[in-house]
């Protein structure tokens, strides 16, 4: 399998970005403001701090799996509608949203770390954006 990646930045790299971590400790930079990036890995991680003008989006899509749980450690987002973190429930790996339904929506200050969000079906489309950089939000979350 393979992913591709892209990366572009409005604010000259003030921003953290994001790293997604595939197999036992591979960080791998994740910058797709404009792309899907397709995880075939069985587990892992993703991790996003905010920035301006950020969209990223992950299918995961573990080879042979029937359910894929996403597990949050932390989560801290700015009020709507300038960050927000949406979890969906996908009929397959494919970066078209209209195959899928949301499981979980996420925005401003979490008071309490959501346990996990599960999808039953083996995909799930995680998507985050961020309008601006808020120092200290963003999520960490592992599958």
């Amino acid at each position: 399998s393979s992913l591709r990646v892209e990366f572009s930045s409005g604010t000259a790299g003030r921003s953290q970005g994001f790293v997604a971590l595939y197999g036992p400790a591979t960080p791998v930079p994740l910058f797709s403001p404009s792309n899907v990036g397709i995880i075939t890995n069985p587990f892992g991680v993703l991790e996003a701090a905010a920035g301006p003008m950020l969209f990223v989006d992950w299918v995961i899509a573990p080879a042979g799996s029937t359910m894929v749980t996403l597990s949050f450690e932390t989560l801290q987002l700015a009020p709507p509608p300038f960050q927000g973190l949406v979890v969906y429930q996908c009929t397959e790996a494919t970066p078209d949203r209209s195959k899928c339904f949301e499981l979980a929506s996420f925005s401003g200050p979490i008071m309490t770390v959501p346990g996990h969000v599960q999808s039953d079906s083996g995909f799930m489309w995680v998507s985050f954006f961020s309008f601006f950089p808020a120092p200290g939000t963003g999520f960490r979350a592992t599958f």
